[in-house]
């Protein structure tokens, strides 16, 4: 099947008769569709911030870590969490830090 998407055929894949799926051959503007909602809080943070504040993709990597660290340090004073993987659970609906 593969081979023969890869030749340029599109196939449609089905389950119990009803179409879920096309596959067709890869295009580079594939990856550059963002769904709308991502699958990690990282990956809908950035999209989100990005939107909002274009400027920023300005900043030296420099400025940015800067800034990230000033941030972090003040919501570090107002979240209960100690580390962003335990943030990432929470807001994935895992048990989160105990107080």
């Amino acid at each position: 099947m593969l081979r023969n998407v890869e030749r340029g055929a599109t196939l449609i894949v089905t389950r119990r008769g009803k179409p879920v799926a096309t596959l067709k051959k890869f295009e580079a503007s594939d990856v550059e569709q963002k769904p709308e909602y991502d699958t990690t809080i990282w990956e809908h943070l950035s999209f989100r911030i990005a939107k909002r504040h274009p400027q920023l993709k300005n900043e030296s990597p420099e400025q940015a870590r800067r800034e990230f660290e000033r941030l972090t340090k003040k919501a570090g004073q107002r979240l209960p969490f100690k580390t962003w993987q335990e943030a990432d659970r929470w807001a994935k609906g895992h048990r989160g830090p105990k107080r």
